[in-house]
C-alpha cells in the first residue's frame, strides 16, 4: 500500500479539510474562530461555507454557537475529534515531508521549499486574477 493510500481523511472531503486547516490557522492567530473569518479566508460565498461547516459539524469535528459579544457572529470551536485529526494531520505532513525530501541535501531541501512557495504564490496570484475578472 502506498503512502497516499495509507492516509486516512476520516471521511472529510478536500473542501472540508481545507476549511479545517483554515480554522486551525485562525485559531492559532487569533485564539478563536468566527464563521465570517472562515468565509473571508476561503474566498467563497457564505452559503458554500455554511454547507461545508454543516457537514463538518455533522461529522462531529466542530461546534458552532452565537458569540456572546455579537449574536450575529458564529463562534466555531473544535471538538476532541478535531484535535485528534489535527495531531494526525501534523504527523502525516511530517511523514510526507520526510518522504519527499529523502536523499536531498540541506541545500536541496531549502531550494525545494523555495520552489514550493513560488508555486503556491503563482496559484494564489492566479486565483486573485480570476476573481477580479
Amino acid at each position: 500500500m502506498s503512502f497516499l493510500e495509507r492516509q486516512s481523511l476520516d471521511g472529510l472531503t478536500g473542501h472540508q479539510l481545507r476549511a479545517m486547516g483554515v480554522m486551525n490557522r485562525l485559531r492559532e492567530e487569533k485564539g478563536f474562530v468566527l464563521q465570517r473569518d472562515v468565509e473571508e479566508r476561503l474566498c467563497i460565498n457564505r452559503s458554500s461555507v455554511c454547507s461545508i461547516l454543516n457537514a463538518i459539524e455533522e461529522k462531529g469535528y466542530i461546534e458552532r454557537r452565537s458569540s456572546e459579544r455579537d449574536a450575529r457572529a458564529n463562534v466555531i470551536s473544535f471538538t476532541p475529534k478535531a484535535e485528534a485529526l489535527n495531531k494526525n494531520a501534523i504527523r502525516q505532513v511530517t511523514e510526507a515531508e520526510k518522504l519527499l525530501t529523502e536523499g536531498m541535501t540541506e541545500a536541496q531541501k531549502k531550494q525545494f521549499a523555495e520552489f514550493i512557495l513560488l508555486a503556491k504564490e503563482n496559484i494564489e496570484g492566479r486565483r486573485e486574477t480570476e476573481k477580479s475578472v
